[in-house]
């Protein structure tokens, strides 16, 4: 991936982690199955706001069942301590 692509996909997310674009994520956290839904919405959004491809350069081709227990397994441990 371009060095300037990856740097605005993490600019991107360090604003979405700051609060911005709140309103962007219309789906609903508590849903059932592996969290796809999340997954995918967070990728477009990412996408979108930093000019690339949600699956292609964001997601990396990486499987919900693997990105959402992995964020919520990081969110406890930082809440933790």
């Amino acid at each position: 991936m371009p060095p300037d692509l990856a740097a605005m996909i993490a600019e991107v997310a360090d604003r979405i982690a700051e609060g911005q674009y709140f309103d962007q994520f219309v789906v609903d956290v508590f849903q059932t199955g592996s969290g796809t839904s999340t997954n995918i919405n967070a990728n477009e959004v990412i996408g979108t706001l930093a000019g690339a491809h949600p699956n292609d350069h964001v997601n990396r081709s990486q499987s919900s069942n693997d990105v959402i227990p992995s964020a919520i397994h990081i969110a406890a441990a930082v809440l933790v301590h």
